[in-house]
């Protein structure tokens, strides 16, 4: 087998693996004798892709080398390491750890993970001149053979055995290292997968051009700053505190399916010895399409519609609050007719009431529904099920010093808030459900809008506050 490749790497050309992927696609591009018609080529493309005629590139010494070491077959064989695979600690892990030259490795898990892998993370060396890093490789091409795979002359040939052979650290020689090894985590990643490279200034520039010249810059994400050292590194004439972590993604345009519900869903199906939880808000339930559409990319547990997923893992359903989930109202038959689940227990100290009788025989019960247990707060206090208590109030800290007030309600969408603080200018906020109370002042931290009716908004704490009444 081993022969085999060698044979099959002695002719290898530094886009093998793009024309192969070419034949592929467009084998009517190609003539009886292995050449490739350009103009056919165009005529696929007409009117489906702006063909540029002048553009620019990443160039540097041994890009075609490199690109040739990436379509290389490995030579070297996996060998497992029994005695750390005997460990206790080891004999039922599912991880693959792969200790070598990182170019075979990565040759060697696309054999069984092309195109599988979901998240990559890699941290190249810095190449900072004092980091270690020196270009050195195993491949003992001759000049001759340089010349006639790279189509280069006998001093361009020269140059670049020479790159590979002396321990070079320039910009070149670290491109050179980079480019294979980039184009093999490419080939690994899932169609939905996204790749994090660490980088500091010293290649920080060509790291993006490598990646966009690998990856395609339409599919760069961020270039994210990671604060390194808070006390800051000496570089040069400043004490820089940061770095950079680059993100690119296979494909920019997938749709998928919201992650939690992605992980509830996989975890439930996969794991009947864990129980996952999903936290879902009344809003998710009754207004956008996050749950109820088909269109994402892709199947999670047979399923691309989120409701379906999530009911085939027969849920039982937790309703806090569960005044605000009246049986006739609309989250609540969302609950029962789309997760359709096990079990719902309503948990909360408030319910909802519903009117029985007429006339004088008129009255309004609490709608429990097999009632399992009724504590109300004073009950409660007194069994010592409280360990303390604290009050979240709407009011200001000084009635005198400050005031909030609701100005307006619009819509039932938004609030118009007004906050005066005792020798300051009177401040105006508009916020919506969702939005913390924290932003008109720090003294109400924790306090959410839950809802906004006509003249009224209700609060996370159970507080209700009617417009011009605070």
């Amino acid at each position: 087998m081993i022969r085999d490749i060698i044979e099959v790497n002695e002719s290898i050309e530094p886009n093998a693996k793009e024309i192969g992927m070419l034949k592929q696609v467009f084998p009517a591009c190609f003539h009886e004798d292995g050449s490739f018609d350009i103009d056919r080529f165009k005529e696929y493309l007409r009117d489906k892709v702006s063909i540029h005629q002048e553009g620019y590139e990443l160039r540097f010494l041994g890009k075609n080398y490199a690109k040739m070491l990436s379509a290389l077959e490995t030579e070297t064989v996996i060998v497992p390491d029994e005695e750390h695979n005997s460990k206790p600690e080891n004999l039922n892990s599912k991880n693959v750890y792969i200790s070598g030259d990182n170019l075979d490795g990565l040759k060697h898990l696309l054999k069984s993970y092309a195109g599988e892998v979901k998240c990559i993370y890699i941290d190249p060396p810095y190449n900072t001149g004092s980091d270690g890093f020196s270009y050195n490789d195993n491949f003992s091409f001759s000049v001759d053979e340089l010349m006639e795979k790279l189509s280069v002359d006998e001093a361009h040939a020269k140059r670049i055995l020479d790159l590979t052979s002396r321990g070079s650290a320039s910009h070149s020689a670290w491109l050179m290292f980079m480019y294979p090894r980039l184009q093999l985590a490419k080939d690994l990643l899932s169609s939905d997968g996204v790749i994090f490279i660490s980088i500091d200034d010293n290649e920080q520039a060509n790291l993006k051009l490598i990646c966009d010249d690998v990856f395609g810059e339409e599919n760069f994400i961020a270039n994210i700053i990671i604060q390194a050292n808070k006390r800051g590194q000496t570089y040069k004439q400043l004490a820089k505190t940061h770095e950079y972590l680059l993100v690119y993604t296979a494909n920019p345009d997938v749709i998928l399916m919201p992650s939690p519900v992605r992980n509830f869903v996989t975890g439930s199906c996969q794991n009947a010895n864990r129980i996952y939880v999903l936290l879902v808000n009344m809003q998710l339930l009754t207004n956008g399409n996050m749950l109820t559409r088909s269109d994402y990319d892709y199947l999670v547990e047979g399923f691309y519609r989120p409701f379906d997923a999530l009911r085939a893992t027969k849920p039982i359903v937790i309703i806090d609050e569960p005044h605000r989930f009246a049986r006739n109202q609309k989250a609540y038959q969302t609950i029962a007719n789309e997760l359709q689940p096990e079990m719902i227990i309503r948990f909360g100290a408030t319910f909802p009431e519903t009117t029985i009788g007429r006339g004088r025989n008129k009255t309004s019960i609490k709608d429990f529904n097999n009632l399992v247990y009724e504590l109300n707060a004073c009950d409660s206090f007194n069994k010592n099920l409280i360990k303390g208590v604290a009050k979240e109030h709407f009011e200001p800290l000084s009635a005198k010093e400050e005031k909030v007030k609701i100005v307006s309600i619009e819509s039932k969408i938004s609030a118009n808030f007004q906050f005066k603080r005792q020798g300051q200018s009177t401040k105006t906020f508009t916020l919506s459900v969702g939005d913390s109370l924290s932003v008109i002042d720090t003294s109400f931290e924790g306090i959410v809008i839950s809802a906004i009716g006509k003249n009224f908004i209700e609060l996370s704490n159970g507080q209700t506050r009617i417009k011009h009444s605070c």
